[in-house]
């Protein structure tokens, strides 16, 4: 059982040799950009992740629980969007739009200064 395992190992590992690359010229060209594309995202944002933590820690003197409490406030209009499709789903689009302008009326409120900001 063992020899056939190793068996199977080697020949995978013969299969998929860089030198011949015939594993890789049966890909077309879009799915090697995606995967070449993907692992640049995910090298790169792990790379961004380390270096913003850093730099969060280091210079601005933010701790774990304060970044959480700022990254939680960035995520309220996301799940604001989730609940506005739902109410999509469930009612009918003139009583969606009725709804959100009514609740545009009583809660949004523009100053005069914004409304000059508006005409310049």
């Amino acid at each position: 059982r063992l020899r056939l395992r190793n068996e199977f190992f080697m020949e995978l590992s013969t299969s998929l040799n860089m030198k011949d690359r015939t594993f890789f010229k049966s890909w077309n060209r879009d799915f090697r950009l995606l995967a070449f594309a993907d692992c640049g995202v995910g090298a790169f944002l792990g790379v961004h992740f380390v270096l913003f933590n850093n730099f969060i820690v280091d210079r601005i003197g933010i701790e774990a629980h304060e970044l959480g409490y700022m990254e939680a406030l960035r995520e309220v209009p996301g799940f604001l969007n989730a609940l506005f499709i739902a109410i999509m789903i469930r009612f009918a689009p003139p009583i969606v739009g009725g709804l959100s302008l009514i609740l545009m009326g009583l809660v949004w409120q523009p100053t005069l200064k914004q409304i000059a900001s508006w005409i310049s």
